[in-house]
């Protein structure tokens, strides 16, 4: 996984979460780890969830040249602006009434295999990521903002297949986010070793979005019950930990 897995169009495009409200946004509290977050633990954030892997130390070359590259976007935009930022995040259609995972598996075969495998382990080219893994070992984890349902669905809606951006119809959104977020991916780095606590404890303010310690429809599995941290031999970094303010 890298940045523009997600941030499509070098985190420039609408729809696409661009990466730019976030140096006029922050710092901001942050439901997911419960406390005021700057521009550089907003960042650690996605390597640590949307990326599965350890973030940059903080200061250091690599962190400040991104914290510049989202400050240099947002040239001339005003600090915490009063209105609404245009196509910030991954902004959801309305959900359908029901999903269906069989047909989610149908579409997803139909418009989104092509690039990221039938099996969702993605395109990688001489260790480099051309279309990301939407699940599995490749993937991001349980605890990447993009399991959340609506989001997976607002993301597919505005962004998928590439190139053609809302060709597909909201329940067909819906139905292949559900299908796709339906699939095992490394554990939550918040993991307590227990998938049924760690979903409770999570729930309020994340997992309640996502199929996270839910039993999947196809074949009865109990989604997230594993101690796999994919690719990487931890499961939480170091850096990533909970603000005391001592």
């Amino acid at each position: 996984m890298n940045c523009s897995s997600c941030h499509l169009g070098e985190g420039r495009m609408p729809f696409s979460a661009p990466i730019w409200p976030a140096a006029v946004t922050l710092p901001g509290y942050r439901g997911k780890n419960g406390h005021v977050n700057n521009l550089e633990e907003r960042i650690a954030g996605c390597f640590t969830y949307a990326l599965n892997g350890k973030p940059l130390e903080y200061g250091s070359d690599d962190m400040l040249a991104l914290s510049a590259y989202h400050q240099w976007l947002a040239t001339g935009v005003e600090m915490y602006p009063k209105q609404p930022i245009y196509g910030r995040g991954f902004p959801a259609p309305e959900r359908p009434a029901e999903l269906s995972y069989t047909n989610g598996e149908k579409l997803y075969q139909e418009n989104c295999a092509v690039c990221h495998a039938e099996d969702g382990t993605g395109l990688r080219i001489d260790g480099h990521t051309v279309f990301p893994a939407p699940w599995g070992d490749m993937s991001n984890n349980w605890g990447a903002g993009i399991v959340r349902l609506h989001t997976a669905a607002g993301f597919i809606k505005n962004n998928m297949p590439l190139g053609q951006p809302n060709s597909l119809t909201d329940q067909e959104a819906w139905d292949i986010a559900f299908y796709m977020d339906s699939q095992e991916r490394p554990q939550d780095p918040r993991y307590t070793g227990d998938v049924k606590e760690t979903a409770e404890k999570f729930g309020p303010t994340f997992h309640k979005h996502s199929m996270y310690g839910q039993v999947r429809e196809s074949d009865g599995k109990l989604l997230g019950d594993h101690d796999n941290t994919g690719d990487k031999p931890f499961l939480k970094p170091d850096t990533v930990r909970s603000r005391t303010f001592d």
